[in-house]
């Protein structure tokens, strides 16, 4: 099917960049300072962590 190998790379390459993205999204930024609830979640979150 794929005879040429710059083809091969491109399709690999092609295929990883996606799967990457796909796997892996851009975070959203957080704008302004969290509200009280967000940083009780993050400190729940938080704890496990540095309890090891």
């Amino acid at each position: 099917m794929l005879k040429k190998p710059w083809l091969h790379f491109l399709v690999l390459g092609l295929f990883l960049f996606t799967a990457g993205r796909w796997a892996f999204p851009v975070p959203k930024p957080m704008l302004g300072p969290p509200n009280a609830a967000r940083l009780q979640a993050m400190t729940r979150e938080l704890q496990p962590i540095q309890s090891r």
